[in-house]
């Protein structure tokens, strides 16, 4: 049997989630359905390959430990020294290399050759301004084009399995909720990159006491991952922690759990709210007037395959504006939603 191999994909999560994971499905069901199939991502995102017939493999800790950010983010875990979004050219060399080695260390572990390798679009090149794999001047590895990837997809809910829900049961344990509660989730956004999109944190302790009081039986939970989201120290007493949690490794497949759970997410523009359009979790998002010109359908259309019920608030939001959007929201999702 011939094997195939998709990635390795070293880019943004959003990419990956809105782009990538359709193509490798569309060609797990066509071109290569007969092949033996490997996926080549971050530990955790499993459950954004659900239903394929693969075997999903991770990148090794010393690659996810790179303490290098290239083209902004050229992966999420690589932001402890970025962004250094002006400056390819610097960083690019470096990382050009270090994924190199990260594919010749795929090629040795699956005793594949290079032209076994379906690799994610070429974006360290200085004119290409999309995140994705691994680069190559050489005619003989395969790369698919991001126009390609974009035109033939396949595009499914992302769901959990029993495992993932087990997990983040244990977690809810382990933290003093009750695993059987229905969830409430808030998103603190903290990134470096394109900072005028966070809240303060005192506005997302604020909508966890007005969750309270909507609904005071449902559990209030921070979702998002320590590099990127503000409570370093973590969530106060009270809020499930979803951030700091005992298995990063399962991050992912631990907020996709949570999201099936929830009846709602809030949050700023950021990727995790095209995880929630893509797991059908009805949210509220805020974009400013600029991002909100350029992609007016950014989140309510062009990104949310399935019409999941989004409430778009745009241009800079009080903190009494989001607590009565939020109280407006959740009545009327509530009346609707079914949670398992």
């Amino acid at each position: 049997m011939d094997s195939i191999a998709f990635g390795p994909w070293i880019g943004e999560l959003g990419w990956e989630l809105t782009s990538w994971q359709g193509w490798v499905r569309y060609a797990c069901k066509t071109k290569y359905k007969s092949h033996r199939k490997y996926i080549l991502t971050f530990p955790g995102r499993e459950c954004l390959y659900q239903g394929i017939d693969a075997t999903f493999l991770s990148h090794p800790k010393w690659f996810r430990n790179v303490q290098y950010s290239a083209r902004a983010y050229a992966t999420d875990y690589w932001t402890k020294n970025g962004p250094k979004i002006k400056n390819v050219t610097y960083n690019g060399p470096y990382m050009k290399t270090t994924a190199k080695k990260l594919l010749h260390h795929y090629m040795e572990k699956l005793s594949l050759p290079k032209e076994n390798f379906m690799i994610p679009w070429r974006v360290f090149s200085i004119d290409d301004k999309q995140y994705g794999g691994v680069t190559s001047s050489s005619p003989r590895r395969r790369w698919v084009p991001k126009k390609i990837v974009d035109r033939f997809q396949d595009v499914s809910p992302i769901t959990s399995i029993a495992s993932h829900t087990q997990t983040l049961h244990g977690e809810m344990k382990r933290q003093g909720f009750d695993p059987n509660s229905k969830l409430l989730l808030l998103f603190p956004r903290g990134r470096q990159r394109h900072g005028d999109k966070n809240w303060p944190e005192k506005y997302y302790i604020k909508l966890h006491r007005t969750a309270k009081k909507i609904l005071s039986e449902y559990v209030v939970s921070f979702v998002g991952s320590p590099d990127g989201a503000l409570f370093p120290k973590g969530a106060p007493a009270g809020v499930l922690d979803l951030i700091h949690i005992q298995d990063p490794n399962n991050r992912l497949n631990i907020h996709v759990a949570a999201m099936k759970q929830s009846v709602i997410g809030v949050g700023p523009a950021s990727g995790i709210l095209h995880v929630a359009a893509y797991c059908k979790l009805p949210f509220i998002c805020n974009v400013d007037h600029k991002t909100n010109k350029k992609y007016p359908n950014r989140f309510t259309h062009d990104l949310n395959p399935f019409g999941c019920n989004c409430r778009m608030l745009v241009g800079d939001c009080t903190l009494d504006t989001l607590r009565q959007n939020m109280r407006d929201f959740t009545d009327e999702v509530v009346a609707s939603r079914s949670i398992p």
